[in-house]
């Protein structure tokens, strides 16, 4: 149909995100009028790179092996479809049709709205563990947990989604062990960084005892779990000290007894001293007053609206063209590292200088690392507030041949952040400030940039 975007039976609506091998659309089954989610990697079983490929024949493989309430369901898969534009062109695709979860991620809720008291975050980790555990029963290890991967759906029930690096439990060869190392750092467990044959199953219980820390505290336990991280190594030596240590600036009592001892539990470094799925299912923490599912649901679909209320007015003010406010940032969610952020933008109406900057160059979708920031503050002011920004941080800084860039490392309380700031010259009379996450943990990266936006907010009100 002339205008409308079509593969095979679905017709496309808009689009709803991207990845570095795909794009997802919100797309219709003219066959049933239902509304699903439409994973297109654009090329053929001969083009396609083999381990974007790989990726999503894993995904296919696992999720037709599961049948779950908790896991995204499957609903059409074509490893060699021609998708039809509305400009006209046809090209080749390899698509999966999922079930549309349309009320967002995990860390979107997470994000905005704040952590979970334990009455509510023991219902939705229970669905997370049923979700793993029907995963492992039948033979699957996810290998990529996080909050980016677990969706709502309607009801506000979770989700378990992005199959792509699942694996047998017994390990390709049949030994019970993997040897590939991916995923996403932050919650990686130590075997995994030492190279070493893993457990898939014990890798996945690790990083749902990192999940369940964010759920509690907001932040995660630790940068990454080596033991020449500051925050793991004290949670291995000096267990007590890492507990006074996260209790900081929190209510006295915040960790209870029983938390602790799961969290020690689920994360120790040695796979033979964690605990089992039934082992956590029996925890007393897991086991302590929770509320219904219903009232979950409830408080749940409160959050999402406020969750969303924010996004939009983050959109308004990057919507401000005479005052060019706002960011811009690729889809959430990079695997094996690449995390990104989202954060709301800076607005003035001060005079800009750009002699000297270099045009700003198109933003390239996918990547997952960089935020960009427009502002009409002075280039020259600009650098004066990151630098004595970067100064208060105590960060190590390496200038560059660049007048207007700056690079530096941020030792934070769990990690260290490796950045870069550059400006540009947009040519409507503003600037753009692009920051640049080259290494470290996301929720550090997101706290960092929120205590920057302040203060180029203060900036902005004294100019």
């Amino acid at each position: 149909m002339a205008g409308i975007s079509q593969v095979d039976h679905f017709q496309i609506v808009r689009k709803l995100g991207a990845g570095a091998n795909a794009k997802v659309k919100l797309a219709v089954d003219t066959r049933t009028g239902a509304n699903v989610a439409l994973k297109v990697m654009k090329g053929n079983l001969a083009s396609i790179p083999q381990r974007y490929l790989a990726q999503c024949q894993s995904e296919i493989q696992a999720l037709n092996r599961i049948n779950h309430p908790n896991i995204v369901r499957i609903f059409d898969v074509n490893e060699s479809a021609v998708y039809h534009s509305k400009s006209g062109k046809d090209f080749n695709v390899v698509y999966i049709a999922m079930e549309l979860l349309s009320n967002g991620e995990l860390f979107d809720v997470l994000f905005y709205t704040g952590k979970m008291e334990e009455p509510i975050a023991r219902v939705y980790f229970r669905q997370i563990l049923d979700a793993v555990g029907s995963c492992h029963a039948g033979g699957i290890t996810h290998r990529d947990l996080k909050p980016e991967n677990i969706l709502f759906d309607e009801l506000f029930n979770l989700k378990l989604a992005d199959f792509g690096f699942a694996a047998p439990s017994a390990g390709r060869d049949g030994s019970g062990f993997l040897h590939t190392h991916l995923g996403t750092e932050s919650y990686m467990a130590p075997e995994m960084f030492l190279k070493q044959p893993y457990s898939g199953v014990s890798v996945d219980l690790f990083a749902c005892g990192v999940i369940l820390f964010i759920l509690i505290s907001q932040h995660p336990a630790f940068g990454k779990a080596q033991q020449t991280d500051r925050f793991y190594n004290l949670f291995l030596t000096q267990n007590d000290r890492f507990w006074t240590l996260h209790s900081r600036n929190k209510p006295q009592g915040f960790y209870s007894a029983e938390f602790k001892t799961l969290i020690n539990g689920m994360l120790a470094f040695s796979p033979a001293q964690r605990l089992t799925l039934q082992q956590i299912l029996e925890s007393p923490w897991l086991n302590g007053q929770a509320l219904s599912t219903e009232d979950a649901q409830r408080e749940l679909a409160h959050r999402h609206a406020e969750a969303q209320q924010k996004k939009a007015l983050e959109s308004q003010r990057a919507a401000v063209v005479n005052t060019r406010a706002g960011q811009y940032r690729g889809a959430m969610g990079e695997s094996v590292g690449n995390a990104m952020m989202d954060i709301s933008g800076s607005s003035g109406f001060s005079m800009t200088s750009s002699a000297g900057l270099k045009t700003l160059p198109p933003f390239v979708g996918g990547t997952n690392k960089f935020t960009r920031v427009y502002t009409n503050l002075r280039a020259e002011r600009i650098m004066y507030l990151l630098n004595a920004f970067l100064k208060e941080k105590e960060a190590e800084v390496h200038e560059s041949d660049k007048k207007f860039k700056v690079r530096a490392k941020v030792l934070t309380d769990f990690d260290s952040l490796v950045l870069s700031a550059e400006l540009f010259d947009v040519g409507d009379g503003s600037i753009c400030v692009e920051l640049t996450k080259n290494d470290g943990p996301t929720y550090e990266f997101m706290k960092m940039f929120e205590e920057l936006k302040s203060e180029v907010d203060r900036a902005m009100e004294e100019d």
